[in-house]
């Protein structure tokens, strides 16, 4: 996550001299996203989608085992699509690039099919809890997402690595982890009864984003045959639409952030 944040350092220093519109994002994302096309393509095609089907395909269908070139690939294409400016998340990506580096060093070790698959679920964990600062998540994330097993025997690989790798990012990157929040407290328990209302709203968007990805994503098969005008036609698109709002690009992290201080109290950050 590194080579990302320091693409889009770069690509702020070109935002920074544009006036009120930021022109450069309607060239400077289609070729993001061609180039991450054009990588993924000739290196690795499975570091094409999110991340974490593949990673769920490489544990249900091949035993735990990734090709060691996933790790360099998924870094570029991930830096390439959200260094220019993409609007993606990084969960997907570091999912991949932990289970590919946990694949690589039990097959380099000669580990049977159950220790490749706790270290599989062991990356994939700590790419969660490095990124995020988030260990708990990332184990609960490895066991239900990937493994799809609550298994003991994978859990003590899982926790340890979920745990260590939240614990060395945040003496390294210290805030720069994660979502900034401060403590809160519940002033009446009827607030459960919004929270209730807000969950259940947030489910029914959710089901409605998905499916929005799976019709466009099919759409996209459909017109695979495009080629390179595909990356560069739909990057167009997200860069009109990043264009006229800006905060629409990139991992959205920084808009949640501001939103979370406006929430507490600080209706200047948006």
């Amino acid at each position: 996550m590194a080579i990302v944040n320091g693409f889009s350092g770069v690509i702020n220093r070109f935002g920074d001299g544009a006036s009120d519109r930021n022109y450069w994002v309607l060239a400077l994302i289609p070729i993001g996203l061609a180039g991450a096309w054009l990588l993924a393509r000739t290196l690795a095609p499975e570091t094409a989608g999110d991340g974490v089907a593949e990673t769920a395909e490489a544990l249900a269908v091949h035993g735990g085992q990734m090709r060691a070139r996933v790790i360099p690939t998924k870094i570029a294409t991930t830096a390439l699509t959200l260094g220019t400016g993409g609007s993606a998340g990084r969960e997907g990506p570091i999912v991949q690039i932990g289970a590919a580096i946990g694949s690589f060093v039990g097959q380099r070790f000669g580990m049977g099919e159950a220790e490749l698959r706790s270290l599989v679920a062991a990356g994939a964990a700590a790419g969660i809890g490095a990124t995020f600062n988030a260990p708990i998540a990332g184990m609960l994330f490895a066991l239900e997402v990937i493994l799809r097993s609550f298994s003991v025997r994978h859990m003590s690989a899982i926790v340890i690595a979920s745990v260590v790798a939240a614990v060395t990012s945040r003496s390294l990157a210290r805030d720069d982890l994660g979502l900034h929040a401060d403590v809160f407290r519940m002033g009446d328990a009827r607030e459960l009864f919004l929270y209730v209302g807000l969950a259940l709203l947030i489910v029914i968007l959710a089901v409605g984003f998905l499916g929005l990805i799976d019709r466009v994503d099919r759409l996209a098969t459909a017109n695979s045959r495009l080629g390179i005008l595909r990356p560069v036609g739909l990057g167009l698109l997200v860069a009109v639409v990043g264009f006229f709002d800006p905060r629409l690009l990139g991992t959205g992290q920084e808009f949640a952030n501001q939103m979370i201080q406006w929430a507490a109290g600080d209706p200047l950050t948006l």
